[in-house]
């Protein structure tokens, strides 16, 4: 933050990798430790890589890395981010499709998560930084609709054969305009893909 002048106010998440190595024990302490990957000027936004390891009683839970934008600051000097290697196969049909609709206050309830972040509340901040239509929904919260969908459609309702879920958060998702996400999921080779969408419930 200090290096690139940037503050937690002009902060979204622009993408999410998970990996579970055993199912969250029903209780007990996590240890995460946290590490600074790198940092990246795209001249108007920095873009922020770092991962975490967490642990319970000396064991891996799980791992992450988080893609965070810092908006309005760049142009500092550093390196541009590699270049995304993702190539989402086209007109290929879904092997199975999950919609569901977030409520009006969703953004509300995931700020009990501890993610204040007045983008996802207050309208006028939310403009400033520019999102003219409004607060956006947390990244998160997006990614949480997304493996509900996996899990559902694809594990039988069953969370922990969920291994690994990775997601780039390219467009917002709008809060209070009702909107249906749903998730997609295509097969080629050995990759399998899912897509997440926000459409006009009334369509």
């Amino acid at each position: 933050m200090n290096r690139v002048g940037g503050d937690f106010d002009n902060l979204v998440h622009g993408g999410q990798w998970l990996r579970f190595h055993r199912p969250l024990p029903p209780q007990g302490t996590l240890r995460t430790v946290g590490t600074l990957r790198a940092l990246y000027d795209l001249k108007r936004f920095t873009q922020v890589v770092v991962s975490t390891r967490s642990e319970s009683s000396g064991e891996l839970v799980f791992e992450s890395e988080w893609t965070i934008l810092l908006l309005g600051v760049g142009n500092f000097g550093g390196p541009p981010p590699p270049r995304d290697k993702l190539t989402i196969p086209k007109n290929a049909e879904p092997r199975w499709t999950f919609r569901e609709t977030t409520s009006p206050e969703q953004a509300y309830l995931y700020r009990l998560s501890g993610d204040l972040n007045p983008l996802h509340a207050d309208p006028e901040f939310a403009a400033k930084m520019g999102f003219e239509a409004g607060p956006i929904l947390h990244g998160l919260c997006t990614f949480g609709y997304l493996a509900r969908g996996v899990i559902l459609s694809e594990c039988a309702g069953d969370g922990d054969r969920l291994r690994e879920l990775s997601v780039q958060f390219r467009k917002p998702v709008w809060r209070e305009r009702r909107c249906a996400a749903w998730a997609t999921r295509s097969k080629t080779g050995a990759r399998d893909y899912c897509a997440t969408r926000a459409i006009d419930p009334n369509r």
